[in-house]
């Protein structure tokens, strides 16, 4: 299962809202398994990179977060980073990371969950498209997973449109099979 699908919301709709909504309706039927990237890429600020990573994969799957520091140098691996710089990062705490170094995180974080679909905003999706590490990261270990990218505007090339007004239960099976509108059946 995969595909990349948009979601356009009316213009007084929050897309933050929108994210979380979807994010709420979805999680139900992918087990859990939904996570959100977004353009402001939001960290726990008390915690160093490492914490916010291992913490909510530990929370999922009840192992030790050092059961996962392997799976997180394997997944940094796309980016070509050295040890220092690989070090550098998982031991800071958010507000000392450049924008674009948070926004790894958050997909980091995402992945650890072993995701079933990413949620998006467009403002994240908008800078994927710019390279670098987020880019790097999602291409090597993301593309493969559904994405939800919900937005004020119209679908990007390459998305399927999904229906507002899908319940949950249906929009999920959609997905699952690769259907996203009627038209599309």
């Amino acid at each position: 299962m995969n595909g990349r699908y948009w979601l356009q919301l009316p213009p007084q709709e929050s897309i933050e809202h929108g994210v979380a909504a979807l994010m709420a309706s979805l999680q139900e039927f992918a087990g859990g398994r939904v996570a959100a990237v977004e353009g402001h890429a939001v960290l726990i600020s008390n915690l160093r990179v490492w914490e916010n990573l291992a913490l909510p994969a530990w929370y999922h799957f009840s192992e030790s977060p050092d059961a996962f520091e392997s799976h997180v140098g394997g997944m940094l691996e796309a980016l070509d980073w050295d040890e220092a710089r690989q070090q550098q990062f998982t031991g800071s705490l958010p507000q000392a990371l450049s924008a674009a170094d948070r926004r790894v995180a958050q997909l980091l974080r995402g992945l650890l969950l072993q995701p079933a679909a990413l949620v998006a905003d467009a403002e994240w999706w908008r800078l994927l498209g710019h390279g670098g590490d987020l880019a790097a990261l999602y291409m090597r270990h993301a593309q493969n997973i559904p994405l939800l990218v919900v937005s004020h505007g119209a679908p990007a090339e390459g998305f399927a449109e999904l229906e507002t007004g899908l319940d949950a239960a249906e929009l999920w099976n959609r997905i699952k099979q690769g259907v996203v509108t009627n038209a599309d059946a």
